[in-house]
């Protein structure tokens, strides 16, 4: 339910009263709200590694974010991406990266694919081939500066 709220533009509050205990936890760690009679907190560190990061900031400025869905270009593109930094020894932590792709504007279903794409990438039981890609050692370079 919360993922609506994600992609509705232009909201200034929201009223969450979950269901369960746990239910929006992930949604918090992503906006961190600010919640009646609790302490204010920090803002959560979604991606720690600045590769990862900069790889994300670049493929974001790549895909189109007004769409709800990748189309096969952003796919192939984010396939790239996430292969080269599994390939290099990134771990590839989907919530996180769907969190993070939300919070940069992607819409929550493109964030999504995203998310499982990047889980697929990450449960390969070795790294993946890059060769084939066009100079992703360059890539990868640009991400490291």
């Amino acid at each position: 339910m919360m993922e609506k709220v994600d992609g509705l533009a232009g909201l200034i509050g929201v009223v969450v009263v979950p269901e369960f205990p746990g239910e929006v936890d992930a949604w918090s760690a992503r906006w961190t709200p600010v919640v009646h009679g609790q302490q204010s907190t920090a803002p959560v560190k979604l991606i720690s590694d600045t590769v990862v990061k900069k790889a994300l900031q670049g493929l974001s400025e790549w895909v189109n974010l007004s769409h709800a869905v990748m189309n096969p270009r952003d796919k192939e593109h984010a396939n790239e991406t996430l292969r080269i930094l599994r390939a290099k020894g990134h771990i590839l932590d989907p919530d996180k990266v769907k969190s993070w792709a939300i919070q940069n504007g992607w819409k929550p279903t493109a964030a999504d694919e995203l998310a499982k794409l990047a889980a697929k990438i990450q449960a390969l039981k070795s790294k993946p081939s890059i060769s084939d890609f066009y100079n992703a050692h360059g890539k990868y370079q640009s991400w490291n500066d």
